[in-house]
């Protein structure tokens, strides 16, 4: 049945934590199934099956589900055939699908995102010509424009670039020599422009993807280059610790309650997971609405506790532990923050904090009292 295949050329593109098994692509087929609404007997099983470098997995089945235009009270199903198809290629993975979806469970312990640089050095190459770019504000404010679109036959000569570096380049189509591509660098989705595909060409095409996506000498557009650097969270240096964290609310409104909405805000209940309700999740999307600080308070925690199992002593932030100064902005969340740590102490601690400016930043030490 598989040499029947007809479909696009798109898949999403992951990075594998661990390897992938017969074991572990047998139990997702089985969950496929399980979590499916009357499944038919499968039309496709394929289990790993080698050819070359390459490996493919497939599974084919039909199911029932509710028409999105009908509520549950109209008591009618439609039955729809769904199918995903995972080509694995060294340590990366390509994942076409339609009706149905990988567990979450899955690609946690198995699948990990790709760095945004190297969906660009793939597909968003040196000599390619933009053709349509999709734009998200880095600003969070409610009264900045969140996204703009741009479409031209070519955006490198009819887009002005001057405040290109406030925006953050969320997908894109390019024009190149073997095809018109597009890509969103952020979930790992790339196609390309053309006829549907059987499935060898599918195969073939994704481990060409791969093969783009694991060179190391790629480069990518200068144009592209111009705008804001979505920076993912495995590209993030090991010694580089975030300070401030901010929710874009804006898209996820439109993902959740657009016009076309794209996922659902569950809750865990048991071994299920249930929609929150719109209004529930208006609540916590509000709540979400403000900028949060991040601070490593498990390293100072343990060097107040280190400090008082001794003799005190002073904890100063903003200084390095060679001594030189760099300074530390000093907000009254901070402090909040700091009494919130202090507080886990029990008994209680009696600790002196005290900002000492320097220049336009602060810095805190924190001094012990002595004990009686």
């Amino acid at each position: 049945m598989i040499e029947h295949f007809k479909i696009g050329r798109a898949a999403y593109f992951y990075k594998c934590k661990k390897a992938l098994s017969d074991g572990a692509i047998t139990a997702l087929f089985t969950t496929l199934r399980q979590n499916s609404q009357k499944p038919s007997q499968n039309l496709i099983r394929q289990v790993r099956v080698r050819s070359g470098r390459v490996r493919h997995s497939a599974i084919c089945f039909s199911f029932e589900r509710q028409p999105s235009f009908l509520d549950a009270q109209a008591g009618v199903w439609e039955r729809i055939f769904g199918f995903v198809l995972i080509v694995e290629k060294e340590d990366l993975v390509a994942v076409l699908k339609s009706g149905l979806d990988l567990p979450s469970d899955f690609k946690s312990d198995y699948l990990e995102k790709l760095a945004g640089r190297k969906v660009e050095a793939a597909i968003a190459q040196k000599a390619a010509v933009f053709e349509k770019l999709r734009l998200r504000n880095m600003s969070t404010s409610k009264f900045a424009l969140r996204s703009k679109t741009l479409e031209a036959n070519d955006l490198e000569n009819a887009v002005a670039v001057s405040s290109a570096s406030r925006f953050i380049p969320q997908a894109y189509t390019v024009r190149r020599s073997d095809g018109n591509y597009s890509a969103t660098p952020n979930t790992g989705r790339i196609s390309i422009q053309a006829e549907r595909a059987n499935f060898e060409q599918i195969v073939s095409w994704s481990s060409g993807v791969i093969d783009a996506l694991r060179a190391e000498q790629g480069e990518a557009s200068a144009f592209i280059k111009n705008f804001a650097r979505p920076v993912s969270l495995v590209d993030i240096p090991p010694a580089v610790y975030p300070t401030y964290l901010a929710f874009d609310i804006g898209s996820l409104r439109e993902t959740l309650y657009g016009e076309t909405p794209t996922a659902l805000l569950v809750r865990k209940q048991g071994d299920n997971y249930v929609e929150v309700a719109e209004v529930a999740s208006r609540v916590i999307l509000n709540d979400l609405d403000q900028h949060f600080a991040i601070g490593r308070d498990g390293d100072q925690y343990a060097t107040l506790c280190a400090f008082m199992n001794g003799r005190g002593g002073q904890v100063l932030v903003g200084v390095r532990p060679d001594g030189s100064v760099v300074g530390q902005t000093i907000a009254d969340k901070t402090l909040q923050d700091l009494a919130q740590v202090l507080r886990r102490f029990d008994p209680p601690i009696p600790v002196e904090t005290e900002r000492i400016p320097a220049g336009t930043r602060r810095r805190t030490p924190w001094r012990r009292r002595s004990m009686p």
